[in-house]
């Protein structure tokens, strides 16, 4: 959404279905972007046109994240929220 309330993109999933969108939890908007937690790690999505697309897969971060994960956007990085504890990603530079 745009702050004058206009639809800015728009996609759609089934329950479950192991993209991005396929479980509520674990989403956090960083800038114009959005951080989606999966089983496969996390993915970042961003607004092409007037539909929403998975741009980069951050595969390391698998190991850390599910698509039961809770995550939150941090200055020093991503944490995760796992039953097993609290989880710090970050990106190394190279």
């Amino acid at each position: 959404m745009k702050p004058s309330g206009e639809v800015d993109g728009a996609a759609r999933a089934e329950e479950g279905d192991g993209s991005w969108l396929g479980s509520l939890n674990g989403k956090c908007a960083v800038g114009r972007s959005l951080l989606s937690a999966t089983d496969m790690g996390l993915v970042r999505v961003e607004v092409d046109g007037s539909e929403m697309r998975e741009t980069r897969r951050y595969a390391d971060s698998e190991p850390y994240v599910t698509s039961a994960s809770e995550i939150f956007a941090a200055r020093e990085g991503v944490y995760t929220v796992e039953t097993g504890g609290i989880f710090l990603l970050t990106q190394s530079g190279g």
